[in-house]
């Protein structure tokens, strides 16, 4: 279970997160935003195609716009897509942002660590 404070966010269309009642699941990258702009987010989980609830988004533009704001989990950012694309391509930006360690394998997808700093 989450620290007290600290939120999970869980971005899918189709999925719900495994462990429900810790993670708070979203459909969008609106509402993705929403809920990391409100801060205290220990980890990220994203899927790649959003095309159910979000047409046209997917969770790489999540993973842009974390980049963009600065606005990274405090400690992991898990990527669950079933999209061999969509998982390079929210590890690159990722990587770029200089935060997390590489990307390794998850039993999900791929885990991205917060580096220690």
């Amino acid at each position: 279970m989450p620290d007290e404070g600290e939120r999970t966010v869980y971005l899918d269309d189709r999925h719900a997160p495994p462990l429900r009642q810790s993670w708070a699941w979203v459909k969008t990258v609106k509402d993705f935003q929403e809920q990391m702009a409100a801060g205290d987010v220990r980890n990220v989980s994203l899927d790649y195609h959003l095309g159910r609830s979000d047409p046209g988004r997917t969770g790489a533009d999540a993973a842009r716009w974390m980049l963009d704001t600065s606005a990274w989990p405090s400690q992991a950012l898990l990527i669950h897509s079933g999209s061999s694309g969509g998982l390079e391509a929210i590890a690159c930006v990722a990587e770029e942002s200089g935060l997390f360690e590489p990307a390794e394998r998850h039993v999900l997808g791929l885990l991205c660590r917060r580096s220690a700093s």
